[in-house]
């Protein structure tokens, strides 16, 4: 391909976005579509194993009351999501409600970020470029890759994200009514993802009308004030309440990245460059754009507040500021900055033929090169390195003038898409080739199918999808209902498949480890248990929380996920702390089955929070003395105990404590 038709390739492409970003829902159904197939629906499953759990709770009137995680208070109290999906789970069931709250979701935010993406980038070909990005990357923000802005289970942050974005988006439209609506009904979901969004919309609003000094005023006032009250303990205390060190431990043990001295260097590196291009950007907006000017600079400020915040709150003794979690507030500049990354490449690169090429040529290959640099790896530059020389002349031509003027930015952009593409379809090669050994170390086909997508990586997905664009409108049949309709139907296509399909027998017998054997455990539970009588409690080595509250649908004595809400309640972080000793040898006799794929380090953290060794044996008197625990109905473990009688169902094995704990005291006597 010579210089001329690249060039007129990259002007048909910008035109058939451009085109479309002229079509919102069009655009949006796009969106949708990419979305799915990048991040298909993973089912109940992370976090959203917690809100199942709360919304079971509302739904059954407390039938789950005395699990540990809700026995001291849940998260469920500062929140509305279960009571209004509790009459949804009513009506359509656990599974196929929490489905169609996630396509609702879904919807949601990808129509916040189109809304606000359109708002603050001009350019209708960067905006839909960044949006198709976006589409296909997780966008992680805080520490440890945690948490994500787009994630494909059902959690009330994915509501509040769009309703914070909509409400973003109103306020650049100047709706301020609307806006606050938007974001009330965020901080009713999911407070700690909305706040960062209602302090943006009060800074705003305080500069626009007060003026830049009372806002400067106001803001220091703020500040002044809360170091007061931080820096007296005794004000702080009964202001923000108290949280020991032996409290503080057990949060840390059971969820580090709420920590920022835990943070890997990257995190913090991740946070100064979105910072970075915050400021570049409010730089150019200064004298052409003083609302979005004003806008990004609130938005900038809310940003540094939420991470000194959270190291704030981790080395302070109050309880309300690390439960706060300010870090939450990150994700806005998390998600934002890569719209702005996208204009200020293409800027750059067109900048590159009429000023100085060469360092326009950096900028704007470097700023690709952060897009195309999924892994954080150097290696993932290997490709790039190699294959730029060759394009360089090809692009460039042998002659003593260049072909073309613009020959180095695009040899660049070309070496590090091309680059981003090889190492995307190398791991996929690379996965597909192990494939059977990527499922043996997985409890279901689904996580092993995700993996190999998401290891593709957004340039891929966002080449295809830039690709069809093109083509259809070559073809001129880039008509807005047909996009629109082909789009939503993709999406509904996709998720649909991955919701309907784990449901089937077929399905869990056959492409889970363990979901059809849970099935025939819960007969067992069942077999003597009267309809009216309360939930058993259970203990299952699986660490897979749903195994029990929904397969099972029983009480869970402990599981690491509940000790999320070890943050919120000192009662149950010191009761969960407890547990997790005593159930410790059987829980990590079930972490010994994939012991090949943890490093060191994860062992190590394992055992510390498990406060067992790593490679203790579980033991005929470990077993007897978890099913003496009060309360404690059912075991449900992955191996059989010498000398310990158990049910056998597929290969679980099932230990009834009240049994157990007879045969004990028949022994002692």
């Amino acid at each position: 391909m010579n210089q001329t038709s690249l060039s007129s390739l990259i002007t048909r492409a910008s035109e058939s976005l451009t085109n479309l970003a002229g079509n919102p829902w069009a655009l949006f159904a796009v969106l949708l579509a990419i979305n799915a197939l990048a991040q298909p629906y993973a089912g109940i499953t992370h976090d959203s194993r917690l809100y199942s759990g709360q919304v079971l709770n509302r739904f059954e009137n407390g039938a789950y009351a005395d699990d540990l995680f809700f026995r001291y208070g849940s998260q469920d109290d500062y929140s509305l999501f279960s009571r209004l999906a509790a009459p949804v789970v009513q009506l359509l069931g656990i599974h196929t409600a929490f489905f169609m709250l996630f396509v609702l979701g879904k919807s949601l935010l990808i129509f916040g970020m189109l809304r606000i993406v359109n708002a603050l980038v001009p350019n209708p070909f960067a905006a839909t470029l960044a949006l198709f990005y976006c589409m296909a990357v997780p966008i992680n923000y805080g520490g440890h890759h945690v948490l994500f802005v787009q994630e494909n289970f059902v959690t009330p942050r994915m509501f509040a994200c769009g309703f914070v974005l909509l409400g973003l988006d109103a306020l650049l439209r100047d709706r301020p009514v609307m806006s606050l609506l938007a974001i009330v009904a965020a901080i009713g979901l999911h407070p700690l993802m909305a706040f960062g969004g209602l302090l943006v919309w009060t800074g705003y609003h305080a500069w626009k009308h007060l003026g830049v000094y009372a806002f400067l005023g106001l803001a220091g006032s703020a500040i002044a004030a809360a170091a007061v009250v931080l820096a007296v303990e005794s004000i702080g205390k009964r202001v923000f309440g108290a949280m020991d060190a032996e409290w503080r431990e057990a949060i840390m043990q059971a969820s580090p990245f709420n920590f920022p001295s835990l943070w890997d260097r990257a995190d913090w590196l991740g946070l100064a460059f979105q910072l970075v291009i915050l400021g570049v950007m409010i730089w150019r907006y200064w004298s052409v754009d003083a609302e979005k000017a004003r806008f990004l600079t609130v938005l900038a400020i809310v940003t540094i507040a939420g991470a000194v915040g959270a190291v704030l709150a981790e080395q302070l003794p109050y309880a309300l500021l690390l439960q706060g979690q300010p870090y939450r507030a990150l994700w806005m500049a998390s998600f934002l900055h890569l719209a702005f990354v996208v204009e200020l490449a293409l800027e750059h690169a067109a900048q590159a033929i009429s000023k100085d090429a060469l360092a326009c040529a950096a900028c704007s290959g470097g700023l690709l090169a952060y897009l195309c640099c999924i892994d954080g790896l150097a290696q993932e530059f290997g490709l790039p390195v190699l294959l730029w020389p060759l394009l360089a002349v090809i692009l460039r031509g042998l002659g003593k003038e260049p072909n073309h003027a613009d020959w180095l930015i695009q040899s660049v952009q070309a070496a590090l898409i091309l680059g981003a593409v090889g190492w995307g379809l190398y791991k996929f090669a690379l996965l597909a080739r192990g494939y059977g050994d990527l499922v043996n170390r997985h409890a279901e086909v689904r996580d092993a199918v995700e993996i190999m997508i998401r290891n593709l990586g957004p340039i891929v997905f966002g080449i295809a999808a830039v690709a069809l664009t093109w083509f259809l409108a070559s073809r001129g049949e880039l008509p807005g209902v047909t996009m629109a309709l082909a789009g939503g139907g993709i999406f509904l296509a996709s998720h649909g498949f991955w919701f309907a399909f784990p449901e089937t027998d077929f399905y869990r017998e056959r492409c889970t480890e363990y979901r059809a054997d849970i099935q025939q455990a819960r007969a067992v539970l069942t077999k003597s248990r009267d309809a009216d009588a309360p939930l058993p409690t259970v203990y299952c080595n699986l660490a897979c929380l749903d195994y029990v509250w929904i397969d099972l649908h029983a009480k869970s004595y402990f599981d690491w996920w509940q000790a999320g809400n070890y943050m919120f309640r000192r009662e149950m972080a010191m009761e969960g702390k407890r547990r997790a000793a005593l159930v410790g040898p059987a829980a990590l006799a079930g972490y010994r089955r994939f012991e090949h794929q943890l490093s060191p380090g994860y062992k190590e953290a394992i055992g510390r929070f498990y406060q067992t060794d790593f490679d203790r044996p579980l033991t005929r008197d470990d077993i007897i003395r978890l099913c003496c625990e009060p309360g404690l109905d059912y075991l449900v473990l992955d191996r059989p105990v010498d000398g310990v009688a158990a049910i056998q169902v597929g290969r679980l094995f099932v230990y009834v404590c009240a049994d157990l704990r007879q045969a004990a005291s028949r022994n002692d006597g």
